[in-house]
C-alpha cells in the first residue's frame, strides 16, 4: 500500500527543538579508552564515492585539531568496523598511546575506504556537513563526552533492521521512500529537517511504500524516522533539490 506523506497535516510547534541528528557520536570505555561511532546513512552528500558495506574504513585523525597526526594507513592505525548497518564504530583503548600524547582538547578526524582500496583510499570519504553545500572534518570534544559506552551500546538494540530506500535521493518534486515491511508492522513517521524540527508526521503506517511529496519544504536535507510500537526506530536521510 502506498500513502502519501504530503497529505499528512504540517506542524511547526515554535520553542520546541530537539537536538539535529549528527553522524557522529561518542562514549567513554569503562578501561578510559575513546569509541567513536559514524552512522553512514548521515554523511555529508557531497563527500565523494560510498562507504556503503564496506567491512572496516580508514580512519584519518589527529590530536588536538591535527596537532598530533596518525595516518589512516599507519603501522598502528585503528579502522571504522561495520555492525552490519554503516554503521562504523572506532575503538582508541588507550588514546595518550595512540597520538604519542594525551589529547587534552578535541580529536579531528575523516574517515575514507583504504583498508578495502589502498591504492585509491580517498575516493570515498566520510565527513561532516558544513550546512553551505560542502563538507568539512569531524570533531569531537573531549569534555563533551559525558556518555557511558556501555549505557550507549544498549541503544544499539532499538535499531530496526528493516531496509529503507529513497528514490530518486536528492528528488525535486516526490520522492518514494520504501521499507521492508512484509509483515505488515505498524510505524509512526516522522521526518526532521537540519535543525532538528519535524515537518511531517505519520502514524499508524503499515505498507511498504510511501510517497514524500516537496510541498512547502525547502531545499536541503531531511531525515526520515520510521518508529515502531516498541520504541526501536530506523533513519534515512532525503535531500530536496
Amino acid at each position: 500500500m502506498m500513502k502519501s506523506i504530503y497529505t499528512i497535516a504540517f506542524f511547526l510547534c515554535l520553542g520546541s527543538f530537539v537536538q539535529a541528528q549528527s553522524p557522529i557520536s561518542a562514549c567513554n570505555r569503562a578501561d578510559g579508552g575513546i569509541e567513536i561511532a559514524f552512522d553512514y546513512s548521515l554523511n555529508c552528500p557531497n563527500a565523494p564515492g560510498d562507504l556503503s558495506g564496506l567491512a572496516e574504513i580508514g580512519f584519518h585523525s589527529g590530536a588536538d585539531m591535527w596537532s598530533a597526526v596518525v595516518d589512516w594507513d599507519a603501522a598502528d592505525a585503528v579502522t571504522g568496523v561495520n555492525d552490519g548497518n554503516d554503521l562504523f564504530t572506532v575503538t582508541l583503548e588507550d588514546p595518550a598511546a595512540y597520538y604519542g600524547a594525551a589529547p587534552s582538547e578535541n580529536i579531528y578526524f575523516v574517515f575514507n575506504q583504504g583498508p578495502e582500496t589502498p591504492d585509491t583510499p580517498w575516493d570515498s570519504e566520510g565527513k561532516d556537513d558544513d550546512g553551505a553545500g560542502g563538507c568539512a572534518d569531524f570533531f569531537v570534544v573531549l569534555a563533551d563526552i559525558t556518555e557511558d559506552c556501555e549505557a550507549v551500546n544498549s541503544v544499539a538494540d532499538l535499531k530496526l533492521d528493516n531496509e529503507i530506500t529513497v528514490s530518486p535521493n536528492p528528488f525535486i518534486e516526490t520522492a518514494y521512500i520504501t521499507i521492508n515491511n512484509a509483515e505488515g508492522e505498524v510505524f509512526d513517521i516522522t521526518v526532521t529537517n537540519l535543525a532538528g524540527q519535524a515537518v511531517r508526521m505519520i502514524n499508524g503506517f503499515n505498507g511498504e511504500q510511501l510517497e514524500l511529496e516537496r510541498g512547502n519544504l525547502v531545499s536541503g536535507m531531511y531525515f526520515i524516522t520510521f518508529r515502531n510500537a516498541e520504541g526501536k526506530f530506523a533513519t534515512e536521510k532525503v535531500v530536496v533539490r
